[in-house]
């Protein structure tokens, strides 16, 4: 037994080669991604381009809550993290909007569906006792995830789902995405930077973040928070989620 598990345990060469690839996956997921699909939740092609214009108008929706205790069950069920069945439920839900509400006939016919968004991923932060400013400004990262809207099944986006977020749990893939930001805010001038930056988010669908909060109850001002909601302006829907 210990020979087999030996032999399937990578070595050193392929872990390298592994971690490589993963970098250079990460370095150029962003300067290298195309277009979404023109989904009748999203703007033309012809309007993306070079960029998405800010309309200037705002509007908030809010979603209704999910226990906490359904996806932990999708969790325990499935053996995912609780962000896995998250950003499977997330896809499920853009899915059915498209499909019942907007009739899309991308997804109807099955055609072309690819629909991507920037996920926040913080990153850890300094700790200095002698300046406390260092901890309280975020380390953010945006990479680009693929939402797997065009999978008909709840376990198929689950597992497609699972895929996408391994890639995040990838420091070679997460370094790559750090070296691109790192290039295009501190080398390149400003008008390039915010030129690449335009049109990579013109080019997805969504922008998302999901924000764990305390899972026991918490008191301000000696009142009980019921709930939190979260504004956030951006050129394309900012989607929000919190565990509360």
């Amino acid at each position: 037994a210990a020979a087999v598990a030996s032999r399937r345990r990578p070595g050193l060469l392929a872990t390298c080669c592994s971690g490589v690839r993963m970098f250079f996956r990460g370095m150029m997921s962003i300067l290298l991604m195309k277009d979404d699909a023109e989904l009748k939740m999203n703007a033309p092609v012809q309007e993306r381009r070079p960029f998405l214009r800010y309309s200037g108008r705002h509007v908030f929706t809010r979603m209704p809550s999910v226990p906490t205790s359904d996806i932990k069950a999708v969790r325990a069920a499935h053996g995912c993290t609780f962000n896995d069945a998250i950003m499977a439920a997330l896809a499920g839900a853009l899915r059915r909007y498209s499909l019942e509400n907007l009739q899309d006939p991308a997804l109807l016919s099955g055609g072309d569906a690819e629909c991507k968004c920037f996920m926040l991923l913080g990153l850890p932060r300094p700790v200095d006792p002698r300046d406390a400013s260092v901890s309280l400004a975020n380390k953010i990262l945006t990479p680009v995830c693929k939402l797997p809207i065009e999978e008909a099944s709840p376990e198929g986006r689950l597992r497609k789902a699972v895929s996408m977020c391994n890639d995040l749990k990838s420091m070679s893939y997460i370094m790559g995405i750090n070296f691109t930001t790192k290039l295009v805010t501190s080398v390149m001038p400003t008008g390039i930077m915010r030129k690449i930056a335009s049109e990579a988010i013109s080019k997805c669908t969504a922008n998302v973040t999901n924000l764990p909060f305390p899972d026991v109850p918490v008191k301000l001002g000696g009142q009980e928070l019921k709930e939190v909601q979260v504004a956030f302006v951006n050129t394309i829907p900012q989607i929000s989620m919190l565990s509360y």
